[in-house]
C-alpha cells in the first residue's frame, strides 16, 4: 500500500464530486515550474485552475446542453501567505 502511494506520487490525479447542484473538480499534478516559495506555487496553481474553469465553461456552452452559463465561476484558494 505504501509503495504504490510513493510510485504514483507525481502522476496526475483528477477527482470529480457532485454536491447538490454543484460539481467540484479536484486535480493534483507535478508543476512544470520551479518556484522559491509556496506563495508563488499557489499563484501558479490558481492561474491554472482559472484557465481550466474558463475552458470548462466554454466547452459546456458549445455543447449546447445548457442554454447559457451567465453566473460567474467561483474559484476559492488560500491566500493567507499573501497577507503576511
Amino acid at each position: 500500500m505504501y509503495h504504490s502511494w510513493i510510485k504514483n506520487e507525481y502522476e496526475p490525479c483528477v477527482y470529480k464530486k457532485v454536491s447538490g447542484s454543484m460539481i467540484i473538480f479536484l486535480k493534483s499534478s507535478k508543476q512544470d515550474t520551479v518556484v522559491d516559495s509556496t506563495i508563488e506555487a499557489e499563484y501558479i496553481a490558481t492561474s491554472s485552475a482559472a484557465k481550466e474553469a474558463v475552458w470548462i465553461k466554454k466547452f459546456i456552452s458549445e455543447l449546447g446542453v445548457v442554454p447559457s452559463i451567465v453566473d460567474p465561476i467561483g474559484l476559492y484558494y488560500d491566500n493567507n501567505g499573501d497577507i503576511a
